[in-house]
């Protein structure tokens, strides 16, 4: 009987303490990896010096260049298991942390940005990353010189430079991983006000 028990307990612990603790969004391991990066456009207004209101920006829209976020949004790949009784079962837990890291970011335009950045021009040094794990905000240049350059599963990253004009922009975006993945994503096309 007690060998029953133990198997028991083996076989199905993992399910019954994933059942007991309970996920709010569905069964998640805690690390994961990038399988693709989306290019999403926002408008970020400040409503006081510690808020904002940050809301999706449309093809075409015209927005100032300190209000717009490019943000990449992950698909992960949540690489936490469980394996017990032949089976396998993602784990529960509340803190995701990637696996990957960023080597480099490439950040161009379609159309020239000012008269010192032609189209086609990298701009990571002229943007700055919320890497949205907690680490300070910097250039995109200064970020990936750091230790902890995580590809994390949201990243934002926000104009520091005015444009020269208005000009309607497609932005893309290439993330190179630690293990040499190349991960490219275009924004919908939007009008910058300097």
């Amino acid at each position: 009987m007690k060998r029953v028990v133990l198997f028991m307990m083996l076989a199905l612990g993992p399910a019954l303490l994933t059942g007991l603790i309970g996920c709010g969004d569905g069964c998640r391991g805690s690390s994961y990896r990038i399988d693709t990066y989306q290019l999403d456009l926002f408008r970020n207004e400040k409503t006081r010096p510690d808020q904002s209101t940050v809301s999706r920006v449309s093809a075409n829209d015209t927005i100032p260049y300190q209000k717009l976020e490019l943000q990449l949004l992950a698909k992960p790949i949540f690489v936490s298991q469980v394996t017990a009784g032949g089976s396998s079962l993602m784990a529960c837990d509340p803190v995701n942390s990637p696996l990957d890291k960023l080597k480099a970011m490439t950040i161009t335009s379609d159309q020239p940005y000012s008269a010192g950045l032609p189209a086609g021009t990298n701009l990571a040094p002229f943007i700055h990353i919320f890497p949205y794990d907690g680490a300070y905000t910097q250039s995109v240049t200064n970020y990936l010189a750091t230790a902890a350059r995580f590809a994390n599963d949201r990243i934002i990253l926000q104009l520091q430079v005015a444009p020269d004009q208005i000009v309607r922009h497609r932005f893309t975006i290439t993330v190179e991983l630690d293990n040499g993945r190349q991960l490219t994503s275009v924004s919908a096309p939007v009008f910058v006000i300097p």
